[in-house]
């Protein structure tokens, strides 16, 4: 990085290695925390999704109480309860079980408790053309033995601790034939993560985050016109405030136009919303927070499943 070094005559080292000049290491005059950094201010405040579960911390170190804002609308987030498994193999196969009928199939819940995957074709008043999974024959259902129908193409966001976990969903994913984007904090990922994350709320989405926190974008049900707008702009202008309000507010609109956001919006909204599946329990509980209320604006199922060893 530009104007930073290493310490301890490590970058000495690494420029007489690269055959580059060698300049004078750089000495440390003081260091300060940042919690004594802030310290030095005047008044202190701040606001964040996730201070609740460091309110003591924050009184502790700071002499800071922590108010929670109840939201304007009522939460229509969905929490379902945990899942524990054996084993790491049994829990990644349910995942991507999950993940496939979320995506691939309808869902029959039949008024006995079963339920029946596979297509949903035409619907008459008292019965639906269903396709089983692995058979080609349609068959007619009576509607009245069906308790609800779940359709196909909500769109799913799960949620991982670590890159190699990602990886092995994402080549569980390839190999079922599900498209799916990845983001891992991995060098050709970096640039885009923002603008793909945006995206993560469209119809037939599946997207697998390594470590939610920081993407700093918001997930909109049918997609994100503004992200898409920026990366159109970005080439052409330094910052998005050099847009010229005009300009960007024109192509935000081409784009939801073009794209038929709002109404994809909807589509997704009766589906069920996002639906969010959390694979371990992340170290930290404000990490599993901050992935839950990345779409605490949109309706949203919640599911989350850790291995019985931890």
């Amino acid at each position: 990085m530009d104007g930073r070094s290493w310490s301890d005559g490590i970058h000495q080292a690494v420029e007489a290695k690269e055959g580059v000049t060698i300049k004078k290491e750089n000495q440390t005059l003081a260091t300060i925390t940042l919690q004594n950094f802030f310290k030095l201010y005047d008044k202190l405040a701040g606001m964040t999704g996730t201070a609740m579960t460091e309110a003591g911390e924050f009184w502790k170190i700071y002499n800071l109480e922590v108010i929670a804002i109840p939201p304007n609308r009522p939460v229509r987030r969905i929490h379902h309860v945990d899942k524990i498994y054996r084993t790491e193999k049994e829990k990644y196969n349910a995942v991507v079980d999950a993940i496939e009928r979320i995506n691939k199939w309808d869902t029959l819940v039949m008024n006995t408790g079963e339920e029946y995957l596979g297509l949903i074709g035409k619907q008459t008043d008292d019965a639906i053309e269903f396709t089983p999974r692995g058979d080609n024959r349609a068959q007619m259902i009576p509607k009245s033995s069906v308790e609800s129908i779940h359709h196909r193409g909500c769109p799913v966001l799960v949620g991982t601790v670590s890159i190699q976990k990602s990886e092995l969903i994402s080549q569980m994913l390839d190999r079922r034939g599900i498209k799916h984007q990845v983001l891992n904090a991995k060098p050709e990922n970096v640039g885009r993560e923002s603008e793909i994350i945006a995206q993560a709320g469209r119809l037939g989405a599946v997207m697998i985050a390594t470590n939610m926190a920081g993407r700093g974008t918001d997930i909109i049900l049918g997609g994100n016109p503004e992200t898409m707008a920026w990366a159109y702009f970005q080439t052409k202008y330094p910052t998005r405030l050099d847009v010229p309000q005009a300009e960007w507010e024109a192509k935000v609109a081409e784009i939801e136009q073009r794209e038929q956001m709002k109404a994809e919006g909807e589509k997704v909204r009766a589906l069920g919303g996002l639906h969010i599946c959390s694979c371990a329990a992340a170290a930290a509980v404000r990490a599993t927070r901050v992935t839950r209320s990345s779409i605490c604006r949109w309706r949203t199922t919640w599911s989350e499943s850790s291995p019985a060893t931890g």
